[in-house]
């Protein structure tokens, strides 16, 4: 939300003219509103965490000022902002397994999972958003570069399944189903980056993350 109050000018040009107009109409609502989710997510956060470890409750407080900076500026900077957002995802789920489950080996990957899929997922925004990113003065990525953009989607990529080949010992045996049938997906994703289908590439990366979280219920 916070980032379509600081994304007007991008998506007018990028002509998501629905979502601009909503926006624009409810701006004010939508930013104080965006300011209490945050005040509620720190409060529920020094319920759950404060008692249990003060250090990490300290380290939860930066991530809303990690995400208030990367919609303000740090997005503007090729990888970056990428990777602070990434990060702060992936740290959200550490937490999470770490104080609501029994902490095992497998679970390293999949913070590790979430942060190298939210990732990519990050620059295929980009590159959907690189027309309007350059009319914001943006330096993401693929506005750098395009050949450097998909170089390192493909590592990520390849670092994906070198982790799950690294962690296969820990995964029962539906789990293992689902991990090849995402890191088969993710050769799809990339095919349907290189023909310029991006918004089908970044939404089956969200369902792909998704889907991979979900399994730690398995």
């Amino acid at each position: 939300m916070q980032n379509d109050l600081y994304d007007i000018k991008v998506d007018e040009f990028n002509r998501k003219k629905t979502k601009i107009t909503f926006v624009k109409q409810h701006y004010k609502e939508l930013k104080y509103f965006s300011l209490l989710l945050y005040l509620l997510g720190i409060i529920i956060s020094f319920f759950v965490f404060y008692q249990k470890n003060t250090e990490l409750f300290s380290f939860l407080l930066l991530i809303p000022i990690v995400l208030t900076g990367y919609n303000i500026h740090l997005k503007r900077i090729a990888l970056l902002g990428n990777l602070l957002v990434s990060g702060a995802i992936a740290f959200v789920l550490f937490l999470t397994l770490k104080y609501f489950f029994d902490w095992q080996a497998i679970f390293e990957f999949y913070v590790l999972m979430a942060f190298m899929l939210h990732l990519i997922r990050e620059i295929v925004k980009d590159i959907q958003d690189k027309e309007g990113d350059k009319q914001a003065n943006y330096y993401t990525l693929p506005i750098i570069s395009m050949f450097l953009t998909y170089l390192v989607i493909k590592i990520l990529v390849v670092s994906f399944w070198v982790s799950m080949v690294y962690y296969h010992e820990y995964f029962e045996s539906i789990q293992k189903v689902v991990m090849i049938i995402i890191s088969l997906s993710m050769i799809y994703v990339v095919m349907l980056i290189n023909a310029e289908k991006i918004r089908t590439a970044s939404l089956i990366l969200k369902l792909l993350m998704l889907t991979g979280i979900l399994t730690i219920l398995l």
